[in-house]
C-alpha cells in the first residue's frame, strides 16, 4: 500500500514537470502520428516512465541495519563503550530518566548482534527524536595502516523503528537492552537526582 501512496507522491508532487514532458513527447510524436494517437502514446510513456521511477525509488527505501551503520560498525571496529538511555516519551518531548554506560565487551556485542539482523525501511516522515531508548556507541576504526579513527554515533530506538527506519524483520532487537534495564548489576543513573 506504500507504494501506491509513493506513485501518488511523485505524480503530484512533480505534476508541473509531468504537463511539460507530455507536451514535448506530444509534440515530437506528431511527427509521426496523429494528434490524438501522439497524446495518448504520451500519456502512456510518462505515466508507464513515472510508475517504474516511483517503484525505484521505493525500493531504495529498503535496506539493513549493517549497511545503514556500515561506516561505523564493521568487522574491524573496535567498540570502546556504549551509553544507553531510557526516555520517557510521554510528553510531546522526550525527557531522558536513566542512563547507564556499559564498559563490559560481551554485552556491547550482544546489544549490537540483535541489531546486526534487522532489515529496515527508511520513513521520511519518521519522528527521529521521538524512541524509548537512546544508545550512543563509541567506535575505533581503522582508516589506513597505522591509522584509526574514533568516533560515537547515536540511535534512537524503540520497538518500531531505528533513527528514520522502520523494522521490518522480526521485532526483537530490544531483547538484551531490555534485559539490561532490569539488571541490578548494571548501574542506571537517575538523570532528575
Amino acid at each position: 500500500m506504500d507504494f501506491l501512496y509513493d506513485v501518488r507522491d511523485f505524480f503530484y508532487n512533480d505534476l508541473f514537470l509531468f504537463g511539460v514532458i507530455i507536451v514535448l513527447i506530444t509534440v515530437f510524436l506528431r511527427l509521426f502520428f496523429k494528434k490524438r494517437t501522439a497524446f495518448i502514446i504520451a500519456v502512456g510513456l510518462v505515466a508507464i516512465g513515472g510508475i517504474g521511477t516511483a517503484f525505484i525509488i521505493d525500493q531504495m527505501k529498503y535496506t539493513t541495519f549493517q549497511e545503514v551503520f556500515s561506516e561505523q560498525i564493521n568487522e574491524k571496529s573496535d567498540i570502546r563503550g556504549m551509553s544507553i538511555s531510557i526516555n520517557d516519551v510521554s510528553n510531546r518531548i522526550p525527557e531522558t530518566k536513566a542512563t547507564a554506560t556499559i564498559r563490559d565487551e560481551e554485552i556491547m556485542e550482544r546489544v549490537l548482534a540483535d541489531f546486526l539482523k534487522l532489515e529496515l525501511k527508511k520513513d521520511v516522515d519518521a519522528q527521529l527524536y521521538h524512541r524509548d531508548y537512546t544508545i550512543k556507541i563509541t567506535t575505533n576504526n581503522e582508516v589506513e595502516e597505522g591509522r584509526s579513527v574514533t568516533d560515537s554515533f547515536t540511535m534512537y530506538v524503540d520497538e518500531n523503528y531505528i533513527n528514520e527506519y522502520e523494522v521490518l524483520s522480526e521485532k526483537d532487537h530490544l531483547s538484551t537492552v531490555d534485559l539490561l534495564v532490569e539488571d541490578d548489576a548494571i548501574d542506571w543513573r537517575d538523570v532528575n537526582e
